[in-house]
């Protein structure tokens, strides 16, 4: 608070105008940095957000191609299957020609032939893959959720400290109005109004900048 000493006859005004000016100017201090760490930690948690939802995506991504080659694998692998068993009722039915039954009997060794293991392998080995990344997947969710309600939360804090800057900005409008009341009242020295004025312009600087065009 300042230290002017004025030669009037309503220092009382003055003392009181500078002591309401000077708990206006406290609040504000306080108010601002609250806001501050408020919006810095609210900027970080929408960044961690983002870059958790974009992790989140590429799991997502990653578990839909290995399920189409799961998918794939799986129908080479009926189709084989299919295939086998239709040769082998044409080998053995009875209704058949012979010829017939010859084609489907060489087809048949044929394909008993081919070497279905890699196809099975093949399966399951992507089959544990997409296991997995379900699971990755399901945890990037999960850490999506936690980004999301550490962010709303911040969301709701900085809301309060904005609504606790605007109940502020009422006390400030009345120390500025009791300022130019202790002023038409006349008896105050100019150099105590100046140092005033002075502290409420201080004092604005300090409030979110939306905050200052009052």
């Amino acid at each position: 608070m300042y230290k002017y000493n004025p030669q009037g006859d309503n220092q009382e005004e003055v003392d009181a105008a500078a002591a309401k000016l000077q708990a206006v100017q406290n609040a504000l201090d306080d108010l601002q940095r609250q806001y501050d760490q408020q919006q810095r930690a609210l900027d970080a948690q929408k960044a961690a957000l983002e870059q958790q939802r974009k992790a989140e995506e590429t799991v997502r991504r990653a578990e839909m191609e290995l399920r189409a080659a799961v998918e794939d694998l799986r129908s080479q692998e009926e189709s084989y299957h299919k295939q086998m068993k239709t040769l082998e009722a044409k080998k053995d039915d009875p209704n058949a020609s012979t010829v017939t039954k010859s084609k489907a009997a060489a087809e048949l060794a044929q394909l008993k032939q081919e070497d279905p293991l890699p196809l099975r392998k093949a399966k399951i080995t992507q089959e544990a893959a997409l296991r997995k990344v379900e699971k990755e997947r399901k945890a990037a969710e999960a850490a999506t959720a936690v980004a999301e309600s550490k962010a709303a939360e911040l969301e709701e804090q900085t809301r309060r400290v904005e609504q606790a800057v605007r109940e502020t900005e009422s006390a400030f409008r009345e120390a500025q109005e009791y300022l130019e009341e202790v002023k038409r009242k006349g008896g105050v020295a100019y150099g105590a109004i100046w140092w005033m004025e002075r502290e409420l312009k201080e004092a604005q600087k300090y409030l979110p900048k939306k905050k200052q065009n009052m």
